[in-house]
């Protein structure tokens, strides 16, 4: 079958332009690929069945074989528009697609007209993503709210044009449905008699009374399948979205369509990993993200398996579960604070926060080119940053905080339930941030900015070593830092770093270490990073030696302590916590030694060795190394 085009006219009242609806979106800090995986994600989430168990969320990349390009530029596409979409030449070269689908959904349900009649209360799901542009949601607040972030499905084809494949029931009786749409841009067509103006707004379905609906029953299935879309088992219900040919870099098209995929599963994991979690709180049915590139997975990790995410997992599982203000764990520093305001009176939410090795980061996938941009929705660099959600728990946003010499922290603020619309409210259309200029009502503002405060005072407060005057935390002095760290960025050396002696006489930067008998120098290195060693998580601390004679063999040794709350070291581990070991010495990548807390070396000055501590679950270690000469480091 050829499907039918309907090219919309401007009406006697006017009416949106295609390329006007595309630019709703304004300029927006995301790039395209972000804002179509938060906008699918958001209405998928929306859009979800009152009795799911689960929400299966999947992002799929490939290039069309030859069959199903003919099936796509002469069936679907038989019929094309004269002018304002570019449709025509694209369909005869290669077509990579990226199709966006949901599962555990009620689909594009409800008419398929907006003149349609129908029951107050029934869904409006179709009308609302093909027809409708900018109309506010109804009912409950959700993840979406202005209906214009669909406008980024279009913005990242390259011909403005998506198909649809959804299933719905209706009537007690499931029904798919199949329709194609573009944002063109509009155009007159001047005939003999008059002149006619077109919105540049097109959708290829089945014509019915001057109008083109979607295909439905068995040959929207046989449409779909023809195309590569993913099946519907017998009882599933959602949507599936294929972006016609993608805007990609040119160079390496099949490349850069993989670098996509799994930039925008990585945009997925860091925006909804809250609806992921194992036991999520509330009774929310999980939330299942995959995704594939010409039929191969695209690896995405479990929450509590990536060394960062679950860090932030587990402040927001604190966050949702500490009944009131806690104390700081003695290991993690994981605490919760409620947030009020004073005036008005009101509880703004919960805020957690938990330090974290500072060489945390986030694995980031940026696709080449100019075309898209960089990933700005995944926290970057060192882990200092708070992830700010709301209802339904996908993040906002990640603020970036100044971070702590050698030590890192996360946390997750939770907003109260009660203020759900007024930060909806202050989110602008791509939903990726709280501005309290986008509010009416001053008490909405005040309530908006005096959030963003208690959140930055209650961070300072929280980095400050203990015992320290309340100051900014880059003002620290880095020696100060580093000694409170005991090792954690031993040998540190910056504006502002303390010298310190001990009472043997020893003295040093951070946890540098001579000794009044010898120059030979232990100098630690802050590039501390987490590995596996037999199956068990290790920290290796890294170091110089530097000062020896060459042939001489010294004696090193070493000790591993526990990091506690106020960013000290202790050398016994908190009741019921185990205490970390000394399990390996290496140079240059090269393990020279198993465990032991003293090694043997022959000096290298231009060699980087390394000791290998172990890291007890639900905790952070230190180590210094010292000359064993027998005294304590």
């Amino acid at each position: 079958m050829i499907l039918d085009l309907h090219s919309e006219k401007f009406g006697a009242t006017g009416g949106m332009a295609g390329d006007g609806a595309r630019r709703v979106l304004g300029r927006p800090n995301l790039n395209a690929l972000e804002l179509v995986v938060r906008e699918a994600l958001q209405n998928s989430w929306d859009a979800k069945l009152p009795d799911a168990r689960e929400v299966r969320f999947s992002i799929d990349a490939w290039r069309l074989d030859a069959r199903q390009q003919s099936v796509l530029a002469e069936q679907v596409f038989g019929k094309l528009p004269r002018a304002g979409l570019n449709l025509k030449d694209r369909l005869r070269g290669e077509i990579d697609v990226i199709v966006v689908s949901d599962r555990g959904t009620v689909g594009l349900a409800g008419p398929t007209r907006t003149d349609a009649r129908s029951e107050s209360d029934a869904p409006t799901n179709f009308i609302e993503f093909f027809r409708n542009i900018g109309r506010l949601r109804t009912g409950d607040i959700g993840g979406g709210t202005y209906g214009f972030g669909k406008a980024s499905l279009y913005a990242v084809s390259s011909v403005s044009t998506i198909v649809v494949h959804t299933r719905v029931r209706s009537r007690g009786k499931y029904q798919s449905r199949f329709m194609a749409s573009a944002l063109g841009q509009q155009v007159r067509s001047v005939g003999r008699v008059s002149t006619t103006h077109f919105t540049g707004r097109h959708w290829w379905g089945t014509s019915t009374r001057g109008v083109v609906e979607p295909v439905t029953g068995t040959a929207a299935d046989r449409l779909a399948a023809s195309l590569g879309f993913r099946a519907f088992g017998p009882d599933e219900t959602g949507t599936s979205i294929m972006i016609v040919a993608p805007r990609l870099p040119e160079s390496d098209p099949s490349a850069a369509l993989e670098r996509a995929a799994a930039m925008m599963c990585n945009a997925a994991l860091w925006y909804a990993w809250p609806l992921m979690l194992a036991g999520n709180a509330n009774g929310h049915p999980l939330l299942r993200l995959s995704g594939t590139f010409q039929g191969s997975a695209i690896s995405v990790p479990e929450i509590d398996s990536d060394p960062l995410l679950s860090e932030y997992a587990k402040a927001f599982r604190h966050a949702l579960t500490a009944k009131t203000s806690t104390p700081a764990d003695p290991i993690s520093g994981l605490t919760m604070t409620p947030l009020n305001c004073l005036r008005p009176v009101v509880a703004l939410g919960r805020l957690a926060l938990t330090r974290v090795f500072s060489n945390l980061t986030a694995q980031v996938t940026d696709p080449e080119g100019d075309d898209f941009g960089e990933i700005v929705s995944i926290p970057k660099g060192a882990p200092a940053h708070v992830a700010i959600m709301r209802g339904p728990r996908l993040v906002v946003r990640y603020l970036s905080f100044p971070a702590p010499p050698g030590i890192g922290f996360v946390g997750v603020f939770v907003a109260d339930e009660e203020l759900n619309a007024v930060f909806a409210g202050a989110e602008p259309v791509t939903h990726d941030d709280w501005n309290s200029e986008n509010l009416e009502q001053p008490r909405d503002r005040t309530i908006v900015r005096v959030t963003h405060k208690r959140i930055r005072d209650r961070v300072l407060e929280f980095v400050q070593p203990a015992g320290t005057p309340e100051a900014a935390a880059q003002q620290y002095p880095l020696g100060r830092v580093a000694r409170l760290l005991g090792g954690l960025i031993p040998g540190a050396a910056g504006p502002g770093a303390e010298a310190q002696s001990s009472r043997t006489g020893r003295e040093g930067g951070g946890s540098g270490i001579s000794t009044k008998r010898s120059r030979t120098r232990v100098e630690m290195l802050p590039e501390v990073h987490l590995d596996l060693f037999g199956g068990v998580t290790t920290a290796t601390f890294p170091f110089r030696v530097t000062g020896g004679h060459d042939g001489t063999t010294i004696r090193l040794g070493a000790r591993a302590n526990v990091l506690t709350a106020d960013g000290g070291s202790e050398g016994d581990p908190p009741q019921g916590a185990a205490a970390p070991s000394i399990v390996g010495w290496s140079v240059s990548g090269q393990m020279i030694t198993g465990g032991g807390g003293v090694v043997e070396i022959e000096p290298d000055v231009h060699a980087v060795y390394a000791v290998h501590v172990t890291v007890p679950e639900s905790s952070a270690v230190t180590a210094s190394v010292f000359l064993d000469d027998g005294e304590s480091a």
